[in-house]
Order: C-alpha cells, then structure tokens, then sequence
C-alpha cells in the first residue's frame, strides 16, 4: 500500500494515544511482571541446576503467550475497531504506523510536533 493514500484524522491519532496509553497501564505491567519472572527462574535454573525452575519458567511461559495474544486482539484501532495489525504479525501491535484494515494513520507521519501540510 502506498502510504500517501493513507487518510490523516488527528482524532484517531490521540484516540490510539490514549488507547495505547491506557494498555501501558493494564495488561502492560502484566507482561512486564510475567517477563521478570520469567528472568528469575531462568537464571536460577541456571545457577542453582535444579529442574524445578525450569518447570516454573515453562509454567510462565504459557500465560505471557497468552497475555500477547490478548493484548493484540484488544488493542483495536479508534477509528475501524479492528486489530490493526494480524496476530501472527512481527512487533508490538503500539508500534504501527498505520491501520492495515482501514488506513488510516495511527501515529502522525509527520513527526510530534509537526501538523499536515496544508
């Protein structure tokens, strides 16, 4: 797709703002605290040899999947409320640019601070 095509509304730009935003606050901490954990038993697998740790990190690995692929089915675009990206997709679905279901741009192409050329 050409990404000149892609339509600009600045209301569905700080609507994912703010949706974005508002995951950082919920399901964001979550994986934040599955990964550490995942971090500690995996080095205490390591250090202490014991396959007791191994079993923990295997245990914890199983909710992360999970918690990734719930937060790329709930973080939807404002303005088509769809997935913008698939769920077999490389990289965080907070990281697109653009909308791949409706094009419409999700971060603005012109930089923070800039506005559309008039």
């Amino acid at each position: 797709m050409k990404l000149d095509r892609a339509t600009h509304d600045p209301a569905v730009i700080a609507a994912w703002a703010a949706r974005v935003a508002q995951r950082a606050r919920g399901i964001g901490r979550f994986q934040h605290g599955l990964m550490l954990a995942m971090a500690l038993s995996a080095m205490a697998a390591v250090l202490l040899q014991s396959g007791t740790w191994g079993r923990v990190f295997a245990t914890l690995f199983i909710p992360l999947l999970v918690a990734r692929i719930v937060d790329r089915l709930t973080l939807l675009c404002p303005h088509c409320n769809r997935p913008p990206i698939g769920v077999l997709q490389r990289g965080p679905p907070e990281g697109v640019d653009y909308c791949q279901q409706c094009h419409y741009w999700l971060r603005s192409p012109y930089g923070i601070h800039r506005h559309a050329p008039d």
